[in-house]
């Protein structure tokens, strides 16, 4: 992303949350996928769109998050500053299932596993992907 665009996303970050649908989509079916061991769908069609990670010249850094976090428009505000000022695209490691960086506009990663060694190969391997030089 170009510093302008980061300059969007702190300019929409705010306290407010967005409206819970929960109660709305209750009624509506939903079918889990398979995953395997570490959460990753099992015969799941990815589709293949141009990213900026895909240029060499991107630079990514994640930001592990694995308990609630009680300031999250302060990251987010921290994370999107870092973003504009290093040049570099933030990726966020979730080790839960909402970690409250999703509404503006972060790219979120959910990393899973049943056991340490599962957690850990499933982090790796989103690094790998992202080509993330540092977790912080």
């Amino acid at each position: 992303m170009s510093e302008l665009n980061w300059a969007q996303v702190v300019s929409t970050i705010t306290p407010l949350e967005p409206s819970d649908l929960d109660g709305i989509i209750d009624g509506i079916k939903t079918e889990k996928p398979k995953v395997n061991a570490t959460g990753f769908p099992i015969d799941a069609a990815v589709p293949s769109l141009p990213l900026d990670f895909e240029d060499e010249k991107t630079v990514c850094f994640g930001a592990r998050i694995t308990e609630a976090t009680p300031n999250r428009v302060g990251l987010a505000m921290t994370l999107a500053q870092m973003a504009a000022e290093k040049g570099a695209f933030p990726v966020i490691l979730s080790h839960l299932d909402y970690c409250g960086l999703e509404q503006f506009g972060f790219r979120i990663e959910r990393i899973s596993g049943g056991t340490e060694e599962e957690i850990a190969a499933c982090e790796a391997q989103v690094c790998k992907f992202w080509n993330i030089v540092v977790v912080i």
